[in-house]
């Protein structure tokens, strides 16, 4: 079709691409701030150290870190979205926007008692054309299902071998005729890789990551049943690929419901700034929640705080169907207890507290960072991170971070605000 290798473009950004030049990532676990290889190795020795299995700092934005289930930190408005119906989050740039849809995803698919099947909608590049915007659409969210399905068949491997091949066969198919690649891609590097990369990271890379990962047996062994069938790909329109996606998961998994989980409306330089360009990409569903609420089909937007007056004028516009609206704020204290779960996570419950390796002039060390910072969770993981990069850029630093270092990272931090 003609707008496949923009769509396989959007999917295979995979998470929307964050402007903050303070941070470089790495596929093995980090951020490099403004140093290097080198340095991030000598974090990780010296974390290593003192009782860190891993730098759970090392990833500012909650979608990209494998590590965030260990140490997604309640909140109470998380609680008011997670059932059946529509809602909508609204959040500054870097309060938790995105770390609510991954938790909402991540329990989903561990399957946590909600028998909701979770579709990650990332909102594709805005075309000048609204016909081809919202075919646009349809295939980003059809593709999106087609991978989500893909995903749960390589966790549950033995499930589906084990199901009756009529079921089998409609899944496969339904989900070939709507993936970006052909089927034999996917299972050639599936074979290959042995693991399920070929699938999250064109999608979602926090996928890979679930409690019980397939095995390569397991991976292998739904790579072999697979090409028993002979799948054919049926042509349709990406909306008839929707609905018929929709009907699978439903009668042969036997789901629910299905969360459709909207992200990514900020990530592009025409809406980042417009807050009606940004709600045209949304409107589209917005108007369907009614109907599809009858088939358990519930959008969970994850939106801009700016977007929060005009998605309410909305949706008393267009809506009989009640939407679950929350804002997503932080005080002081839950901002500090973001800082001690990812320390509690990543020493295995050894410390509560980075206290535990500061000096005495950094004691109620997590106190002193976010007074210092006073902004959202982003901006408090930034700084921590750069606390510790900060400490190892000394060479006769000694075990326990100090003041200086935080006054360091500090004034890093705010020279990076300062230029942007």
């Amino acid at each position: 079709m003609q707008m496949d290798s923009q769509v396989s473009e959007n999917i295979r950004r995979g998470h929307k691409e964050k402007t903050d030049s303070s941070s470089i990532s790495n596929d093995r676990g980090g951020s490099y701030g403004e140093t290097g290889p080198g340095l991030f190795h000598m974090l990780t020795e010296w974390l290593n150290r003192r009782g860190f299995h891993y730098n759970p700092f090392a990833f500012p934005d909650s979608g990209e870190d494998p590590k965030i289930a260990k140490y997604m930190v309640g909140h109470q408005q998380y609680e008011k979205i997670r059932g059946p119906g529509p809602a909508a989050v609204f959040a500054l740039a870097g309060s938790g926007k995105t770390a609510f849809r991954v938790r909402l995803a991540y329990e989903c698919r561990s399957e946590e008692g909600l028998r909701a099947f979770p579709v990650v909608y990332l909102v594709p590049t805005p075309l000048p054309d609204e016909h081809q915007s919202q075919e646009l659409r349809w295939q980003t969210l059809a593709q999106g299902i087609a991978h989500e399905l893909f995903i749960y068949l390589a966790y549950h491997s033995l499930q589906f071998r084990q199901m009756a091949k009529e079921d089998a066969e409609a899944i496969l198919q339904s989900m070939a005729s709507a993936l970006p690649l052909e089927l034999d891609h996917y299972l050639n590097q599936l074979a290959t890789l042995k693991n399920t990369e070929p699938l999250t990271d064109d999608y979602d890379r926090i996928a890979g990551y679930l409690p019980n990962h397939p095995g390569e047996e397991d991976l292998l062994a739904l790579c072999s049943y697979i090409r028993t069938f002979q799948v054919a790909v049926i042509s349709r329109t990406w909306q008839e690929h929707f609905e018929d996606l929709v009907q699978v998961v439903r009668t042969r998994l036997k789901f629910e419901r299905i969360y459709i989980l909207v992200d990514g409306v900020d990530a592009y330089y025409e809406t980042y700034k417009n807050i009606e360009a940004g709600y045209a990409q949304i409107e589209w569903m917005v108007k369907r929640i009614d109907d599809w609420a009858k088939g358990q089909i519930y959008p969970k937007f994850f939106l801009p705080l700016e977007m929060e007056a005009i998605v309410r004028n909305e949706v008393r516009r267009w809506l009989t169907q009640k939407i679950e609206i929350v804002t997503i704020k932080w005080d002081l204290d839950s901002l500090e207890n973001l800082i001690k779960e990812r320390v509690n996570a990543a020493t295995g419950a050894e410390y509560d507290s980075l206290d535990a390796i500061s000096s005495l002039d950094l004691r109620r060390a997590e106190r002193q960072i976010v007074q210092g910072v006073q902004r959202n969770p982003r901006a408090i993981i930034l700084v921590t991170n750069q606390l510790l990069l900060e400490h190892v850029k000394n060479p006769s630093a000694g075990d326990r971070l100090t003041k200086k270092d935080l006054k360091a990272a500090l004034e890093w931090y705010h020279q990076g605000q300062s230029e942007t």
